[in-house]
C-alpha cells in the first residue's frame, strides 16, 4: 500500500495500523502464513496475506456466556451467525474471522 493512501484504507479496516517493521505479523505474534485475497470494489481494493498464530487454536477467542467480548478484545461478526473475539493486532475479516 501506498504510504498515502492509508486513511482511506483505515476507513474500510478498522484494525488496520502502520507498519513499523518488514515483518509485522511475527512481530505481533502471527508468523504463519495461511492465504493470501483480495478484499474490496471497483478500483479501492487491496490484496493481503494473512498470517495466524503458530499455535492457530489462539486465534480469535469465543463469545462470553453473554454474547460479550472480554476488555481486551474486539467483538467479529464475521459471517451470518459468528462471531469471535479479536486481539489487539488483529482484523475482522469477512467470511474468515480474526486474521493478522
Amino acid at each position: 500500500m501506498k504510504p498515502e493512501d492509508f486513511d482511506l484504507y483505515k476507513k474500510f479496516e478498522k484494525g488496520l495500523e502502520k507498519a513499523e517493521t518488514d515483518s509485522p505479523c511475527s512481530g505481533f505474534g502471527y508468523p504463519k502464513y495461511t492465504e493470501t485475497v483480495t478484499h474490496g470494489f471497483l478500483s479501492i481494493k487491496m490484496t493481503l496475506d494473512l498470517y495466524d498464530h503458530a499455535d492457530a487454536k489462539l486465534c480469535g477467542f469465543s463469545l462470553k456466556e453473554d454474547g460479550t467480548c472480554s476488555d481486551d478484545t474486539e467483538l467479529c461478526e464475521y459471517s451470518e451467525g459468528k462471531s469471535e473475539c479479536c486481539t489487539q493486532g488483529e482484523m475482522c475479516i469477512p467470511n474468515v474471522g480474526c486474521r493478522c
